[in-house]
């Protein structure tokens, strides 16, 4: 299972290396694995930092869009054209090795290889959830006085999804 994550993330990746039109909103969250824009658990700082800069949206060195607030975390904010942030991540380093130990986004449109994205998960009861991934952890869904609040969590595949009101975010860390 583990080989075919890694063909599928080299193939996306390389799509995306060659395209022409690439849109950094949308794409394939690979579970326990990489996100869209080709950073992956595993990874170092350099790596993560020269991916980021093939990106117009990602400049690492505006303090508008990148604020490490520690060594180990740092916050990379996308921009587009107009001004307008369309999403971020925060990447988590180890303190020894300086290596991606999670990532976590915000960009709705990034889907999970089993169809789920922060701009749907509303969308599903706990069951349907559970269906899409088994081996969950968590798959609750609450009512609150803000509104609704959904929270998956499968350790096994280093994934965990979170939609409330106002704050939606998604992350992958090394399955356990």
């Amino acid at each position: 299972m583990k080989m075919k994550n890694l063909a599928l993330s080299f193939a996306l990746s390389a799509f995306s290396l060659f395209s022409n039109a690439q849109d950094i909103t949308i794409g394939t969250v690979i579970e326990g694995v990489s996100i869209p824009i080709g950073v992956a658990i595993g990874d170092s700082r350099q790596d993560v930092e020269s991916v980021l800069n093939t990106y117009s949206e990602f400049d690492i060195n505006d303090t508008n869009k990148t604020n490490c607030p520690s060594v180990t975390s740092c916050v990379y904010s996308a921009i587009d054209d107009a001004g307008q942030k369309v999403g971020s991540i925060t990447v988590r380093y180890s303190s020894d090795a300086d290596t991606v130990t999670e990532v976590v986004w915000t960009f709705e449109k990034w889907i999970t290889t089993a169809g789920i994205s922060l701009e749907n998960i509303n969308d599903f009861d706990e069951s349907e959830l559970k269906a899409f991934y088994p081996s969950a952890d968590r798959a609750r869904i609450f009512d609150t006085s803000r509104g609704k609040l959904v929270h998956l969590r499968v350790s096994d595949e280093g994934l965990v999804m979170v939609a409330r009101p106002g704050r939606n975010f998604g992350s992958i860390s090394a399955p356990r």
